[in-house]
């Protein structure tokens, strides 16, 4: 170890020396508006000595070459790398709040490590299990690839300032996750209509930021995978609803009748038309309870497999551990 010490810092230095020039160069292309080589040198003395300036000196190159889908990325790395220099993590947002509105912003989490690739990039992303990438308006295939040479592909269309999560699974071997292709695809637009939500993610397409085949937004279609608890579904009846709910506004219509002749009474018996009142509101109550009550019983004891329930427009209702919806569903 003592005799490899004065070569490791004899190497430290040298790389030192070797980014130190490259940035001065950079320096002086991007003095002379040559934005291009100044990127490339700024790129090559970060990669040999990894820094904020270098990344920040690239950042300002690349706006300036009116580049901003390499500016945002870079932006996104300095703000993951350097997030607690004030400098770096000022100049990150600033690009981002500024950029961002017009590409799609796709965050890519894998189970293991893997390096993520687009079709509008031209080298991967460093490994790691989270990334975070920007792709221009339209449909895209975005690629990740693991450590044991496996790479799965999922296709996604968005529109200019949304947003989609993507998550990547490590199929076992012999086994090749729904929603995903092989590498080298030929067919990279073929999955666009297949999407993600057969994997249980919320990348389907559209340009609404929600997954087409459910017509959910992506945070609730995330809810709905395979890790979510079973749905209580209930589907409430016609016949109880219509008749105890006819008997429920017969007996309200009756209870204001009687509100209001208790109220003419004057001298006759007042107390005795009150007290009807009184009954008569809580038999309406009565009334309300019993059809809910008969209505989630009914629905509860019908086959859901019956054509008759399932044909046509109906009402829902759903419970699970997130709250409850209602809405109205059917087939069409």
């Amino acid at each position: 170890m003592l005799v490899a010490l004065p070569c490791a810092r004899a190497d430290e230095g040298e790389q030192r020396r070797e980014a130190g020039k490259l940035y001065a160069e950079a320096q002086d292309a991007a003095m002379a508006a040559n934005y291009a080589r100044a990127a490339e040198l700024f790129e090559r003395a970060n990669e040999l000595l990894p820094s904020p300036q270098a990344l920040r000196a690239a950042i300002q190159v690349y706006l300036a070459a009116d580049q901003p889908l390499l500016a945002i990325a870079r932006a996104e790395e300095l703000l993951r790398r350097y997030p607690y220099d004030l400098t770096s993590r000022s100049l990150a947002l600033e690009t981002i709040d500024r950029l961002s509105s017009r590409f799609v912003r796709v965050l890519v989490t894998c189970d293991a490590e893997c390096t993520v690739q687009t079709d509008e990039r031209e080298q991967p992303t460093e490994p790691g299990r989270s990334h975070i990438v920007y792709v221009a308006a339209g449909s895209h295939a975005i690629s990740a690839r693991f450590d044991d040479g496996t790479t799965l592909t999922k296709n996604i269309r968005r529109g200019a300032g949304q947003a989609v999560s993507l998550d990547f699974d490590r199929p076992l071997a012999g086994v090749t996750e729904p929603g995903t292709e092989p590498a080298g695809s030929a067919d990279t637009g073929a999955g666009d209509e297949r999407g993600a939500g057969a994997a249980g993610q919320a990348t389907g397409d559209g340009d609404d930021g929600g997954d087409r085949s459910t017509g959910m937004p992506m945070g609730a279609a995330r809810m709905q995978s395979e890790n979510t608890p079973a749905v209580d579904r209930i589907e409430p009846p016609l016949v109880p609803l219509l008749i105890g709910g006819a008997v429920t506004a017969g007996l309200g219509a009756v209870a204001v009748w009687s509100h209001r002749d208790a109220l003419a009474a004057g001298q006759g018996d007042p107390a005795s038309a009150e007290q009807r009142t009184r009954i008569l509101v809580g038999a309406t109550a009565l009334s309300a309870a019993s059809t809910l009550a008969v209505s989630i019983v009914w629905a509860r004891l019908v086959d859901d497999d019956q054509p008759a329930q399932r044909d046509g427009a109906r009402l829902g209702m759903s419970f699970d551990t997130h709250g409850y919806w209602v809405g109205m569903g059917g087939r069409f």
